[in-house]
This record gives C-alpha cells, sequence and structure tokens, in this order.
C-alpha cells in the first residue's frame, strides 16, 4: 500500500464513477461473489454463503476438502467470471487470459494449482475495480471505515433485494 501512495494513488472506500484518478480500494473476493451471483430460492434471490457455496471460497484447498471438489468448484468460478463478458460493464478478456483459464486444471494440485487460484483471484480483483469505477458510489458499499479497515463491495441491483431492507452499511469516507 505504500508503494501505491508513494506512487500517487489515494486509498478511497469510494470510487468516483467514470471519472479519471489514481484511487485504490480494498476488496475482498468471497463477499463481492455472494453479492454478484445470487443464489435462489422459491421466493427470489438470496445473498448468503450456505446457498451459494460453490460460488463462495470452495475452490480454496483446504486439507479436509477433496481435489475433485477444490477442481469441481474452480469449473463453476471460472465459468461465472465468464459470465461477467455478458455484464455492465462487460469483461473484457485478452486472447492470451482466455487461453490462461481455458486449460484443463483438473489434474493440478499444490503449487501448480495455486497459480491458476491466484489468476481468478486476480481477474476477479481487476473486475471488481473496474466495477467500481464504472458504478460509483451507486452500486458500492463500504464494511468498515479507513481509520479502522474496510472492505468494499458491490452492491446487488435487483429488485426487493433481502439486504437491502437491513440496517445500512457506512457509506465510507473519502
Amino acid at each position: 500500500m505504500t508503494q501505491l501512495v508513494t506512487a500517487g494513488f489515494v486509498q478511497r472506500p469510494v470510487i468516483v464513477g467514470q471519472q479519471e484518478q489514481r484511487s485504490f480500494v480494498e476488496v475482498f473476493p468471497s463477499p463481492a461473489l455472494v453479492t454478484l451471483f445470487p443464489g435462489q430460492n422459491r421466493r427470489g434471490h438470496i445473498h448468503c454463503r450456505a446457498r451459494v457455496t460453490s460460488i463462495s471460497s470452495r475452490y480454496k484447498y483446504k486439507k479436509e476438502r477433496a481435489w475433485a471438489e477444490v477442481h469441481s468448484e474452480w469449473e463453476t468460478y471460472r465459468a461465472r467470471l465468464r459470465s461477467l463478458e455478458c455484464r455492465e460493464p462487460a469483461l473484457k478478456l485478452s486472447p492470451e487470459v482466455r487461453r490462461q483459464i481455458g486449460i484443463d486444471i483438473t489434474e493440478f494440485k499444490g503449487a501448480q494449482y495455486k497459480q491458476f487460484d491466484d489468476l481468478l483471484d486476480g481477474i476477479f480483483c481487476a473486475y471488481l475495480a473496474y466495477y467500481f469505477w464504472h458504478w460509483g458510489s451507486d452500486r458500492t458499499w463500504v464494511i468498515g471505515d479507513l481509520e479502522t479497515g474496510s472492505v468494499t463491495v458491490p452492491k446487488c441491483h435487483l429488485p426487493n433485494c433481502p439486504l437491502k431492507r437491513r440496517v445500512p452499511i457506512s457509506a465510507g469516507r473519502d
């Protein structure tokens, strides 16, 4: 973070939409995945890890998790990233990145798997930066503040979102 500040970047919990700037935000992929890819039940969409485990962090290797499950969840994560090509703003993957995320990783374990896990997280975090720049505060929630720590997540834009009926999350401070 110090290098970013030295290079002239400013940490902001909310990026000013579609303006030239040198800003950065703290993001965490798991809650952003849950918000951008809600689950579905008979009453509408929902946001909770229990119903959306296949798009949360189940693609992360843990000792109690079989590699077959990790690989399957990674495929789901990869498909979700590709679906962002049809969203607004649209994710645009270069041919090289498209080739890299198209590699069959079902035999990969350990460090070999980790590089592809990091690749998907990097792509998603870059998309989040673009999303926050595109939408600005219109579709951004900030949890916490700059003094004690904060994370910026996409705001659900779907109608009747159960998250909108809860206590508002801090709008953050510049």
